[in-house]
């Protein structure tokens, strides 16, 4: 109770949030969600209505239409219920593992202001599901180690748990890995049992691991200039990443949609430092573990293991703007957190004089109440930034000025609550930091066309096909420009050359057949 109390009262502004950036093709504008067919869809065509195949975060984005359509108050509950019950499971777990502090580490995890991306963002259904039943998964499987006797029922239950956590996001395929780890902290024996039950799990993340890099890879478009990075860069990319979520979640100060992304053009071996600098302290943890124990260790390892998928080894779509965000530490940051929650509880009942019922001491209920306090404040206020676009757009430029995504989008916003200046400075700002890309030109043309700036919107498309000549969207807002101006030649060379390079352009089609 106390945990759904601390998540209820960290998330209650989620109630007045709506929408925001992939939201409409995950569910506002998925026509998968509507039909049986669109059901069928989801689980047999991997690249259907989203990014990636995750076809049990979309089957449970279907229910949820099903049940209340496009109200968004559903869905922002149902991931802060999820949330909740990741919360609860994470005491169960780390008691049964016998983790020093397996309350406040759950109670951390449940109002730490980096969780709030994947908690108050709709289209994150698929982080606090898989962080869900990967949960679960480890607690069943918990269950059938511990027992004498061989509990197939248990073993069941954690596949297909794990299975589960897969189909919601693949970044569970880490859960095997991190098995025997944590086993081994709490002092329990990795028997050949152990082994044999984690042998289908692992082939089942490799098998969902290399669909996704697949899909990743020739769906999504993870391909091209910006994700061709040298192989050291990719190491440098890994070392400040780990430190950078480290910071965050041990100092949650201005957390940021979309951080800046870092440049990694030039740096050669001496640059992996951070890198060799987490080696090195996990190496030490090792080298201590008969002094403080195991769980340091553990804790260090988890950390970094379940972080691998997100730290730039692999090609994801998001590291066109940023190579971190803080959705990607949901699950790993239990081993920070619980790091520092053995050391608080290490410090506590040294202070103490002796092992004690820290529950019954005025001091750390002090103490432990004033920090989750301030996590809820801090989690209440970030959620408000996920309200709508507006709010989320402007925060994220005012902390990542060179945004030129969030730029973007924010002219977008900013057009539509009838702020032209603000969002034309935007778009134009947006087309400083990337010369090389149309689309802020093109929709500063846009806003031009709708004031009735026609010379204005046509020096912006050309301006926009100098940089990028083959978008068809491009050429036909150009043609209606030109249309509109009386120059209705010049508008068919414009349609032409959209449907030159888009056959299927309904607009530009229709306008030619007009003709």
């Amino acid at each position: 109770m106390l945990l759904f109390l601390l998540v209820a009262a960290a998330y209650a502004p989620v109630t007045r949030a709506g929408f925001i950036w992939d939201d409409p093709q995950y569910v506002v504008d998925n026509p998968l969600l509507r039909t049986w067919e669109g059901l069928w869809s989801i689980w047999t065509r991997p690249t259907s209505g989203a990014h990636q195949w995750y076809p049990l975060t979309l089957t449970t984005f279907w229910l949820e239409y099903q049940a209340w359509g496009l109200h968004p108050l559903g869905y922002h509950v149902v991931n802060v219920l999820l949330h909740a019950a990741s919360a609860c499971l994470v005491f169960c777990v780390c008691r049964r593992l016998r983790v020093p502090g397996a309350l406040l580490v759950a109670a951390l995890f449940a109002v730490h202001p980096v969780h709030v991306e994947s908690v108050a963002w709709v289209t994150e259904l698929k982080n606090v599901l898989s962080g869900f039943f990967s949960l679960m998964s480890v607690l069943c499987f918990l269950r059938f180690v511990d027992g004498r006797r061989v509990s197939w029922r248990a073993y069941a239950a954690a596949l297909a748990c794990f299975a589960s956590a897969l189909l919601s996001k693949s970044v569970a395929s880490t859960v095997p890995a991190a098995l025997p780890l944590v086993l081994w902290a709490s002092g329990r024996r990795v028997t050949r049992r152990t082994w044999l039950g984690l042998l289908p799990m692992f082939a089942l993340g490799l098998a969902m691991a290399a669909i996704t890099v697949h899909v990743e890879h020739t769906g999504v478009g993870a391909r091209g200039p910006e994700w061709d990075l040298a192989p050291v860069a990719r190491f440098v990319i890994a070392g400040r990443a780990l430190w950078f979520y480290v910071g965050k979640l041990m100092w949650p100060a201005d957390l940021c949609f979309s951080y800046a992304r870092w440049e990694v053009g030039s740096v050669t071996l001496a640059d992996t430092w951070p890198l060799a600098a987490a080696v090195v302290v996990v190496l030490a943890a090792f080298a201590a573990r008969r002094r403080v124990g195991r769980w340091p260790v553990a804790a260090l390892c988890y950390f970094g293991g379940t972080l691998l998928p997100a730290l730039g080894f692999i090609n994801v779509y998001p590291m066109r703007y940023t190579f971190v965000a803080d959705h990607y530490p949901y699950a790993a940051s239990l081993g920070v957190l619980a790091l520092f929650a053995g050391v608080a509880v290490a410090v506590a009942r040294r202070a103490a004089g002796g092992p004690v019922r820290l529950a019954r001491s005025p001091a750390w209920v002090f103490l432990v109440g004033g920090l989750l306090a301030v996590l809820v404040g801090s989690t209440a206020s970030r959620t408000l930034v996920y309200r709508d676009e507006l709010a989320l757009w402007t925060d994220t430029v005012e902390k990542n000025p060179a945004a030129y995504h969030a730029r973007t989008n924010l002219g977008v916003q900013l057009a539509a609550a009838g702020d032209g200046d603000g969002a034309a400075a935007q778009f134009r700002a947006a087309a400083r930091l990337r010369p090389d890309l149309a689309w802020p030109l093109n929709n500063l043309g846009l806003l031009q066309a709708t004031a009735g700036d026609l010379d204005g919107a046509e020096r912006s498309y050309r301006a926009a096909l100098a940089r990028e000549p083959d978008l068809p969207q491009v050429h036909y807002n150009l043609g209606l420009v030109l249309l509109r101006q009386g120059r209705a030649a010049e508008a068919q060379q414009a349609f032409r050359a959209a449907l030159a390079r888009d056959p299927a352009h309904p607009g530009a089609r229709a306008h030619l057949e007009d003709r």
